[in-house]
């Protein structure tokens, strides 16, 4: 999963990410929401093919089935909550961008703090169900 574009939080403590990083799908929430596209038996391969390769390093690792829970509640939600999984304390509300067919799946999201995630949650989820909504709009309307 790679990272296309941020928006900086304004606030002292944020989660430092730049366009360009990489992080494993399923270590991430917007990552764990691309996820959900792919079939159970995809993700597992996914998992263990990153498990068997990262094996020997101090690189978190979570089982397939840890991995097909999280996917299974986000296809649930239309949306994930992730975290301390790569960076401890970070976190993440994920969900997919709607896109005409065709094109590939995006994925969009607020990394925080886990603890601002967990205080202001209701008002953050809203927050980007609301911009999904909008962007939606426009994206029917041609802008």
């Amino acid at each position: 999963m790679q990272y296309l574009s941020m928006i900086a939080s304004p606030h002292t403590l944020r989660i430092d990410l730049y366009p360009g990083l990489k992080r494993p799908l399923h270590l991430s929430g917007l990552g764990q929401m691309l996820l959900t596209l792919k079939t159970d038996a995809e993700i597992g391969r996914v998992v263990r093919r990153y498990n068997a390769e990262h094996s020997g390093e101090a690189a978190v690792r979570l089982s397939e089935r840890e991995v097909l829970q999280m996917a299974e509640t986000a296809r649930a939600q239309g949306l994930c909550q992730a975290g301390n999984l790569i960076t401890e304390s970070a976190g993440t509300i994920a969900t997919l961008l709607p896109l005409p067919l065709g094109q590939r799946p995006l994925a969009v999201g607020i990394d925080a703090p886990v603890a601002r995630l967990q205080a202001r949650n209701d008002l953050l989820r809203s927050a980007l169900m609301e911009a999904v909504q909008e962007f939606a709009a426009a994206t029917l309307n041609g802008r």
